[in-house]
């Protein structure tokens, strides 16, 4: 069993277990913990540290959080979806949707993993009451690298 510490929307790991291991169980406490997060979203930070050179996450979403307009300089970003459906919408500078990307869990008849090695403006529109996705991203993690379209 993982040591976990929480944080506001997120837990960590004991970075001295070499292992870490999620249950179903794990992932049912993830989504209620967003459910009663102000975001609506929680995550288990499945990195070390935020300069590890790969950040990498489990992340659950409740339908009615808002996940703004946004992207990132100089990152790639994987997603591999758990649970769930969600659209990944694409956007030109003035708010219009370039793409819309459906994904979703397996069996769900839509594909279930997404890379984006671009800066394109994206958000997250959730389809089912609850997503979870692994998303893996490029490090170290650095909050003014992303950006909001205004």
């Amino acid at each position: 069993m993982n040591s976990l510490k929480k944080h506001d929307g997120w837990f960590s790991f004991d970075g001295n277990d070499p292992f870490v291991i999620l249950s179903p169980q794990d992932i049912e406490v993830l989504k209620e913990e967003a459910y009663k997060s102000q975001l609506k979203r929680f995550r288990y930070c499945l990195h070390q540290s935020e300069q590890d050179v790969v950040q990498e996450m489990v992340i659950a979403f409740h339908k009615s959080t808002e996940i703004p307009i946004h992207k990132h300089r100089n990152k790639s970003e994987s997603f591999f979806i758990y649970e769930g459906i969600v659209k990944v919408n694409f956007y030109t500078e003035d708010k219009k949707v370039l793409k819309q990307i459906t994904l979703g869990q397996n069996g769900s008849g839509y594909p279930c993993f997404y890379r984006l090695n671009s800066d394109l403006w994206h958000n997250l529109e959730l389809v089912t009451e609850y997503a979870v996705i692994h998303e893996i991203t490029t490090g170290p993690f650095v909050r003014n690298e992303t950006e909001i379209l205004k």
